[in-house]
């Protein structure tokens, strides 16, 4: 009773949610005074924003997967229909050659064709068309189970990758997240030293206003860089995906929204 598909839909909406949940918990912590408060900024904003741009992501992926581009090609469907010509076709009997345009039939030795008006002749001729026809179907069922068997390979295939990027995508983000844990750790304890000794962190400008400048700040520069490569990737991927066909419509956007994550990203960064 389960399904072929596993239906990853509540988690991308659930992760997604979440992903917008730890950016706006970041942004609280925006204007900043302290270390913890600049680490707390920086681990939920890039995890938020991470984890959205891989739902992106992989929603764009699956659509690339299951789509319907425009290089595809239905496979071609094997038929077998009554000959319209004079030349005879070959029945399941062996001992006779079965005409269908003039509905009568002869054995194979002797090639004089046998009169329709003789009653009993005429009702071997019908079984043997009813024969035929019963031949040319069970032919078109198997040809059509053997053309439904690859393209089932084919979808599993596909599915199998896609379950596959899924567990590769969760198992970077769960890396990413490590990361950012140490960086915090590593860079929290010079930041406590310098503090006691120096205490550079703590700037004043021309007008003297004093700032909290951050350690973590030259890092986030190279995150920020990192989701941007995310954000293009996107972009290349969803614009392939713009001439498919059986796609989500939410790939359209998310190729639109790409382009201003783009364009205006660095800005507000």
């Amino acid at each position: 009773n389960k399904p072929i598909i596993y239906d990853y839909g509540y988690f991308k909406l659930l992760l997604f949610s979440t992903g917008f949940i730890l950016f706006y918990i970041g942004s609280i912590f925006l204007s900043y005074e302290s270390y913890s408060e600049c680490a707390t900024n920086f681990f939920f904003k890039h995890s938020g924003i991470l984890l959205f741009l891989l739902i992106y992501l992989f929603t764009i992926y699956i659509n690339l997967e299951l789509g319907k581009g425009p290089d595809n090609r239905s496979k071609s469907q094997f038929t077998f229909e009554d000959s319209e010509e004079d030349e005879p076709m070959s029945c399941i009997s062996a001992d006779y050659r079965l005409s269908v345009k003039y509905n009568t039939f002869s054995p194979v030795d002797n090639g004089g064709p046998i009169d329709i008006g003789n009653p009993n002749k005429y009702r071997m001729s019908t079984l043997i068309s009813k024969k035929n026809v019963i031949l040319k179907s069970k032919v078109n069922e198997s040809i059509k189970s053997t053309d439904n068997i690859e393209i089932n390979e084919d979808v599993l295939k596909k599915i199998r990758k896609i379950q596959s990027v899924f567990v590769e995508e969760i198992v970077f983000y769960s890396v990413i997240l490590i990361i950012f844990i140490i960086i915090i750790f590593f860079k929290g304890n010079n930041d406590n030293s310098v503090l006691d000794l120096k205490n550079e962190n703590n700037l004043q400008n021309k007008n003297g206003e004093w700032s909290y400048e951050c350690s973590l700040e030259n890092i986030d520069v190279l995150f920020n860089l990192m989701e941007f490569i995310i954000l293009l990737l996107i972009l290349i991927k969803g614009n392939q995906l713009l001439n498919f066909e059986n796609v989500f419509r939410c790939t359209r956007y998310i190729t639109y929204s790409s382009i201003v994550g783009i364009i205006t990203g660095p800005t507000i960064n």
